[in-house]
């Protein structure tokens, strides 16, 4: 705990000036947490660079069969968390934004996932999450994915886009959700 003690005034810091997250990890818990965090530590071993120190993530390897169960509690999850912060501050639709851009990421981070189960590479979770909405049925998203990066990138929208966004999202992330069911057969 010491050495935490030492980080914490730079990460306070660090996280007011440019919201840096940090993880903790020690070296003999990255297995079971790549196991359990399928979709983060999929996404942290293609896109992490090691600054200081040995590269402890070489030669890890994640199965297609714990990457869709995590993808599917993923998904789950986002969808209860949107419903849930969709009933808690849709009366203020300016603070969907908010809501909106949290969940972005994440959803990102989903698509790259599931692209790289099928063999192909994006240039980031942005592109993605545009190459696998492509493959998606129901309808055309761009509407939906001009919003989630309009909102991420501008923390913004204009008035009455928040509430669509917001169904139109959890109709994605339906489609996205099934999609992951469909790659198990």
């Amino acid at each position: 705990m010491i050495l935490l003690d030492n980080l914490r005034e730079k990460l306070r810091f660090c996280h007011a000036a440019i919201n840096l997250n940090v993880m903790f990890i020690q070296e003999s818990e990255i297995l079971s947490a790549t196991q359990v965090f399928a979709v983060k530590f999929t996404d942290i071993l293609n896109r992490h660079k090691t600054l200081f120190g040995p590269e402890i993530f070489s030669g890890l390897n994640i199965s297609k069969s714990t990457t869709l169960d995590c993808l599917e509690q993923v998904m789950m999850n986002i969808k209860l968390r949107l419903r849930e912060r969709y009933a808690m501050v849709s009366l203020r639709e300016e603070q969907l934004v908010k809501v909106i851009a949290d969940l972005t990421g994440p959803i990102r981070a989903c698509a790259d996932t599931i692209l790289r189960l099928e063999g192909k590479v994006a240039a980031s979770p942005k592109e993605a999450l545009l190459m696998l909405a492509k493959k998606l049925p129901q309808k055309n998203w761009d509407n939906i994915l001009s919003h989630l990066s309009i909102a991420r990138e501008e923390r913004e929208m204009k008035k009455d886009e928040g509430v669509a966004t917001v169904c139109g999202l959890l109709e994605l992330l339906d489609a996205m959700f099934e999609y992951i069911q469909s790659m198990r057969q």
